[in-house]
C-alpha cells in the first residue's frame, strides 16, 4: 500500500501534475518541524501529511487510510522504518548520486496500460460498481484512428483540395468547419490515452 501512494505521487511529479520536489519537501518539512520530538513525529507528520493532501486533492481510496495504523508504534521499529523508508524513496546522499530509489525513476516511461490496470486495482477498487473501468490503449487507439479517419481526414482533404484550387473562400470556409470538430466520448475520464492515440493520427 505505501510503496503504491509513493509511485502514484512520483508519477504525477514526473507529468507535472503535483508540484516538483513534493514527496522531498514534505519529507524535510516533517523533518525540521517534527524531528526534535523523535522519529516517530517525523513518520507520522510525513506520512499523514501526504495522505491528507492526496486525498483532498485526489479521492482517491488509495490515501484513505493511513500506513501507521499497520506499524507497531515501538520507538525503535519506528526508527527502522524511517531509515528503510528513506533508502527507498532515494532521499539519502548515496541514492541521489547515484540516481537509487523512488524519486530517482523516469515514470514517464511507463505505459499507461500498466497506469491504467494499477488505477483499475488500487484507485478505483470501490468505484467499479459504479461503471468506473480502464480502457486499455489499443481500444482507444482503434476508436482515435477510426474518428480522425472518418471525421477529420475527408474535410482535410476537401481543404487541400480548394487551396490547391486556388479557391480560397471555400479554403476558409473548410478550414473553419475542420476546427469546428469534436468529439464526445462520455466514457472517457481523463482522456489520456484518447489524447495520446489521436495525437498519432
Amino acid at each position: 500500500m505505501l510503496l503504491n501512494k509513493f509511485v502514484f505521487a512520483q508519477t504525477l511529479e514526473d507529468h507535472a501534475l503535483i508540484p516538483f520536489r513534493f514527496l522531498r519537501d514534505k519529507y524535510e518539512e516533517a523533518r525540521r518541524l517534527w524531528g526534535p520530538k523523535g522519529t516517530a513525529k517525523v513518520a507520522e507528520a510525513f506520512l499523514r501529511g501526504v495522505d491528507e493532501w492526496f486525498y483532498a486533492f485526489y479521492d482517491t481510496e488509495l490515501f484513505q487510510d493511513s500506513f501507521l495504523e499497520h506499524l507497531e508504534q515501538d520507538p525503535k521499529n519506528l526508527e527502522d522504518f524511517l531509515l528503510a523508508m528513506e533508502e527507498i524513496l532515494g532521499f539519502g546522499a548515496w541514492q541521489a548520486t547515484f540516481g537509487q530509489g523512488l524519486l530517482h525513476y523516469n515514470y514517464r516511461a511507463i505505459d499507461e496500460d500498466v497506469f491504467g490496470k494499477a488505477y483499475e486495482t488500487f484507485l478505483a477498487q470501490g468505484r467499479k460498481e459504479g461503471g468506473i473501468y480502464y480502457t486499455p490503449s489499443s481500444l482507444t487507439a482503434l476508436m482515435a484512428k477510426m474518428a480522425v479517419e472518418e471525421t477529420l481526414w475527408p474535410r482535410a482533404r476537401e481543404l487541400d483540395r480548394a487551396l490547391g484550387e486556388e479557391r480560397y473562400d471555400e479554403a476558409e470556409a473548410r478550414a473553419r468547419d475542420l476546427t469546428q470538430v469534436a468529439f464526445l466520448d462520455p466514457a472517457a475520464g481523463r482522456e489520456a490515452s484518447w489524447s495520446k492515440s489521436s495525437a498519432k493520427w
